[in-house]
């Protein structure tokens, strides 16, 4: 996809329109091909957007012309959402159960590494899967570091194919 799939749309913060119109969080930038991406049916009118990552809140995105998306309008519903998906990565459909596997089986984190080996090598797309537009890594660590103590079978896992 784009040479750095890690980037983050450059928006100043601090004006009302970057607070989500529903509870008046502070919404974080999302470029244009995200949304578009990510919503089912027709393409928004082009404007800047946001997304609020207020886990209550049903609004996924705002648009700075007034647009708003919900989890409903999402080809899937966003793992920062309550009720979201249970995935972590979304380029390489990893999730909170493989994680949790790859750590009870292993002792250690594999998939880390693996996910950052491909996103090196250009083999993510993290502005179009992932609903947040932004890189999994920092998501898959947080997610890591708070697994240790899961229980086996406590979470689904669906390991993509060739991945450790």
């Amino acid at each position: 996809m784009s040479g750095d799939c890690c980037a983050v749309p450059q928006q100043p913060a601090g004006a009302a329109s970057d607070r989500c119109p529903t509870d008046g969080a502070l919404g974080v930038a999302v470029n244009f091909a995200t949304v578009a991406a990510q919503v089912r049916g027709p393409l928004p009118e082009p404007q800047d957007f946001r997304a609020c990552r207020s886990r209550d809140c049903e609004v996924v995105y705002f648009g700075s012309r007034g647009t708003l998306f919900r989890a409903a309008d999402l080809w899937v519903a966003p793992g920062f959402k309550e009720g979201g998906s249970d995935l972590v990565c979304y380029c390489f459909r990893l999730t909170r159960g493989d994680l949790a596997d790859d750590l009870r089986t292993r002792g250690e984190s594999t998939l880390f590494a693996w996910i950052k080996d491909r996103v090196a090598a250009g083999g993510c797309a993290c502005e179009v899967r992932n609903p947040s537009g932004h890189c999994c890594l920092a998501d898959v660590r947080k997610e890591i570091a708070g697994l240790a103590p899961v229980a086996p079978g406590e979470l689904e896992t669906s390991r993509p194919e060739g991945a450790p």
